[in-house]
């Protein structure tokens, strides 16, 4: 008996000093986590993959990141974002002939029965403030780096960002009016704090940033560099600021500078004459960057690369429908359709007419002519790529 119970008694000692230990073991182990620095014990980037938190660590990273604008440029420019849907799509030039039923957003852009809800809008607004916020992202990378970065390219670098960010509000103001300027990156939440501003107050930022610009961008780039912005792009775009403002005075200065430059010429195709084949190599697939194309989005070819979707939404809605050319057929979005009015508006064998409208096309099937206007400004027989 004395032995069974001094070994309990030896049992609950160990068990007791057991649990002396194990507290005093969590608290030397909360006290060390307490006092350990916060950002080494919770990091919250991923240490094996690209990031955020462990990108922009050299000069080649912030090409990336700089380069990445020029994907909006192509985003902001593309169809069905702000400048299209209150352009072409808003104006009496066209019309939808076709489209997809159920609950329609382009037919009430076109018609100028535009409901809050719409979600083709609310798509390119959101699209417009994602270009914004990369760009305030890329601005603010450049201003608060370590890296060394030569003071013309970083410049240069803060330029091309300016004046991709001046373009998305260049086509928000025009659309909407008093918008939230937003000139740094915000969270979500912060968002809340932002308001409508006044659209002079936006175009004075605008002229501010686009001034800059033009100054610290080079007149012309070579090589592998052809397509980025040079001064003249933000020049353009700034001259057709200053008009929508009334300023013609500053607008003839701007576009004076890139006649007088040299440059730039309506001699498209670069063969001595100015004519009406300029045009139709202004608009051919195999064009890119002539003398006439004073600031151009870029878009890479080949399969899943990032493309222009004019083509695919300006094509008829009709599953028969093919390209000039190409034996495949596709149905595509049915915007844009030209107007009869608009068809008219052209000279008799006026031969720019050839890329502008065309009337219809062959249906492959049955041989036949299908009366569907549409244009072939965007025409590129390698349309699936």
């Amino acid at each position: 008996m004395k032995l069974f119970i001094k070994n309990i008694y030896s049992n609950a000692v160990q068990n007791i000093r057991g649990g002396l230990i194990a507290s005093i073991f969590v608290m030397l182990v909360s006290v060390a986590m307490l006092s350990c620095d916060e950002d080494k014990f919770l990091d919250v980037y991923p240490l094996t993959q690209l990031s955020e938190g462990n990108f922009y660590n050299n000069l080649q990273e912030m090409q990336q990141g700089v380069d990445d604008v020029y994907r909006h440029l192509g985003y902001l420019a593309n169809a069905q974002n702000v400048a299209d849907l209150y352009g072409e799509l808003f104006s009496d030039n066209t019309f939808i002939a076709f489209q997809l039923g159920g609950n329609p957003v382009d037919d009430p852009i076109s018609r100028h029965e535009i409901l809050s809800s719409n979600g083709r809008i609310l798509n390119a607004w959101d699209e417009s403030y994602n270009s914004i916020f990369i760009c305030n992202n890329i601005l603010e990378k450049i201003e608060n780096t370590d890296i060394e970065i030569e003071q013309g390219l970083r410049s240069r670098w803060i330029s091309e960002a300016l004046v991709v960010r001046s373009f998305a509000y260049f086509n928000l103001v025009r659309a909407f009016g008093a918008i939230p300027l937003v000139t740094s990156t915000i969270s979500p939440s912060q968002s809340y704090d932002f308001l409508r501003d006044d659209p002079a107050v936006v175009y004075e930022q605008l002229i501010t940033d686009l001034t800059f610009a033009k100054n610290n961008l080079p007149e012309q780039y070579s090589g592998e560099n052809v397509g980025r912005i040079n001064r003249f792009g933000a020049s353009a775009i700034l001259a057709k600021i200053h008009l929508t403002m009334g300023n013609n005075s500053a607008a003839q200065t701007e576009l004076e500078a890139i006649i007088n430059s040299g440059l730039f010429s309506l001699d498209a195709n670069n063969d001595g004459m100015t004519n009406t084949d300029d045009f139709l190599h202004l608009f051919a697939p195999s064009t890119k960057n002539c003398k006439a194309s004073v600031l151009e989005a870029q878009y890479l070819a080949g399969p899943n690369a990032f493309n222009s979707n004019h083509q695919f939404a300006y094509s008829p809605y009709h599953h028969a429908f093919n390209l000039s050319g190409i034996n495949a057929s596709f149905r595509g979005g049915g915007v844009n359709t030209p107007t009869e009015d608009l068809d008219q508006e052209f000279e008799e064998n006026d031969p720019r007419k050839e890329v502008s409208i065309r009337p219809g096309y062959i249906n492959q099937a049955t041989g036949e002519f299908v009366s569907y206007p549409h244009t072939l400004k965007f025409y590129d027989p390698e349309w699936q790529n």
